[in-house]
């Protein structure tokens, strides 16, 4: 029986079945909804070296457009949405404490380390992708190819461990939160977000919903499932929240219409889901009327 990635449980049945909306992976993959906790794991299970085929060199947070003044906007872009991430309930801790040593796992192209070093912290990233890795060293953010079960970390080395879109990438989440944790030091803040599973837009939408994104997304946390894997990691959790973004819903919407992301081109993404924003009340306001909390969950823990 195939174990739930964020409490242990036992899975049960797949409920939801999806093609790649995004970028077309071929394949059907099937999404089991764990008993216990609501959280949900991709299948089939695949061991980390098969990950790297469900990442196109098109996909968003490697690649890079390079087209004049394409790129220009696209990397404009991507810098205004970095900095929005600071305000984020999971990244408050980044605002509220003294500038130290950050890890930022998963940091792509180093736009989140960009504004951590911009407010004094020393940034140490890790990332699968060479291209990705490269651009972040470029913005000087001390990356390392690889993941957490590849790269060693110095014990104790970190005051913030930032986890922005990459928890939900990982074939054993609470073996990567462990690792986490070991390479924290005592009183260290982690931070995560990660698309809520058990937000209104999900049920809503089904294999639609815009934050699925089989096969990249090898897990799907509710608040109840991540609070586990928190704690199974021997980590503290301190609070959780959930937040709209603007790309969930109307992304959502233009799967169920159209089947797919229209425009998969890096540049294509960020430019439509920047004219997103617009649509951002409507989202809020359609979470608030359901009460089940926004498309985006986020939680902080501390490092006994």
């Amino acid at each position: 029986m195939t174990p739930c990635g964020a409490c242990g449980s036992p899975l049960g049945p797949p409920t939801l079945s999806s093609p790649d909306r995004l970028h077309g992976v071929p394949g059907t993959f099937e999404v089991a909804r764990c008993p216990a906790c609501g959280s949900g794991r991709t299948l089939p299970v695949v061991p980390e070296a098969g990950l790297g085929a469900f990442y196109p060199g098109a996909y968003a947070p490697h690649g890079d457009t390079d087209a004049g003044l394409a790129t220009v906007a696209s990397r404009a872009i991507r810098r205004w949405q970095a900095g929005r991430m600071l305000a984020s309930p999971a990244l408050s801790a980044a605002r509220d404490r003294a500038p130290g040593r950050a890890l930022d796992v998963g940091c792509g192209r180093g736009d989140l380390g960009a504004v951590l070093l911009d407010r004094g912290w020393t940034v140490d990233g890790v990332e699968p992708s060479p291209d990705a890795v490269a651009a972040a060293r470029e913005r000087g953010v001390q990356a390392r190819e690889g993941t957490l079960g590849s790269v060693e970390l110095a014990p104790g080395a970190y005051e913030l461990v930032t986890f922005v879109h990459s928890l939900e990438h990982t074939v054993e989440p609470v073996e990567d939160l462990r690792r986490a944790a070991a390479a924290a030091r005592p009183g260290a803040t982690v931070a995560i977000t990660v698309p809520n599973f058990g937000g209104a837009q999900a049920q809503r939408f089904g294999s639609c919903w815009f934050h699925l994104d089989v096969p990249r997304h090898r897990h799907h946390f509710t608040a109840t499932g991540l609070r586990r894997a928190l704690e199974a990691a021997g980590l503290e959790v301190q609070r959780t929240a959930t937040s709209t973004s603007a790309v969930g819903l109307a992304g959502s919407i233009q799967y169920a219409t159209s089947g797919r992301w229209v425009l998969r081109d890096d540049l294509g993404f960020r430019l439509t889901a920047a004219a997103f924003q617009a649509t951002w009340p409507v989202a809020r306001a359609y979470d608030l009327l359901a009460r089940r909390g926004g498309d985006l969950l986020h939680a902080v823990a501390r490092r006994p």
